[in-house]
């Protein structure tokens, strides 16, 4: 399936104005120990800005460990956590959402020392503080709208209304719009490849997991496969 879980991060909010910061919690988390122990379904951990599919998989990849998360936040001035501001992370109410931030504020306390409190808010009330930029961290999801790469990058151009984390990069909006006039898939899909690298070394968003779904079709069923979860019914009817 074509769909993504993370977090967004305020990157206009201090300390998270800080690469370093958001790079360390990015970093000082355990994505297969969350879907094996709190998600408990097949989905995929997510090092990425966008999932695999058949045009694109992106070479780009959120690259650290737990050491480099610790030696960022020293670096940044909070060795071991320490004297950095309690953090808050947003979710709507869910009890899937809860479960996820209780893990992550455990992750972080254990892994990093740092204190995050999860914030839940009814959904309209959760929308808006997404739009206004009034949050710090926030649990989200994106589902593709078709089935090309680009519906994952052009959320994060500046001002897009998709944007939500006062992420603004001059080369990354100058890579979008090489990406839209390629004359190719080939240097396309390349450009793409770029622009997740630039995501993952500045970190506006802590990718987790990739959505995947089961299904169980009769096998007299033509039911040919969609990962966008938008069947087209004209082509699903039973086999002669």
């Amino acid at each position: 399936m074509l769909g993504i879980y993370f977090f967004r991060i305020n990157t206009t909010r201090a300390p998270l104005t800080d690469k370093r910061i958001r790079r360390a919690l990015a970093l000082g988390i355990n994505r297969e120990q969350l879907i094996e122990r709190v998600i408990k379904q097949d989905q995929l951990p997510a090092y990425s800005a966008c999932p695999p599919m058949e045009a694109f998989t992106s070479p780009a990849r959120l690259q650290g460990d737990l050491a480099e998360a610790k030696r960022l936040l020293a670096e940044a001035g909070y060795p071991d956590g320490k004297g950095l501001p309690r953090l808050e992370l947003l979710h709507n109410t869910s009890q899937n959402h809860k479960k996820v931030a209780e893990a992550f504020r455990q992750m972080w306390r254990v892994n990093l020392g740092v204190d995050v409190v999860p914030v839940n808010q009814e959904w309209k009330v959760y929308l808006d503080s997404q739009d206004t930029l009034n949050y710090t961290l926030c649990r989200a999801g994106w589902i593709a709208d078709y089935v090309d790469p680009n519906t994952f990058f052009d959320l994060w151009r500046t001002g897009d209304g998709n944007n939500d984390t006062g992420f603004s990069n001059a080369e990354y909006d100058r890579l979008l719009e090489v990406a839209l006039n390629a004359p190719t898939d080939a240097e396309r899909m390349a450009t793409y490849a770029k622009m997740d690298a630039i995501l993952m070394d500045e970190v506006p968003i802590i990718p987790l997991y990739f959505y995947t779904r089961a299904y169980a079709v009769n096998p007299k069923l033509h039911y040919p496969k969609n990962p966008v979860e938008t069947p087209n019914w004209k082509h699903v009817y039973w086999k002669e």
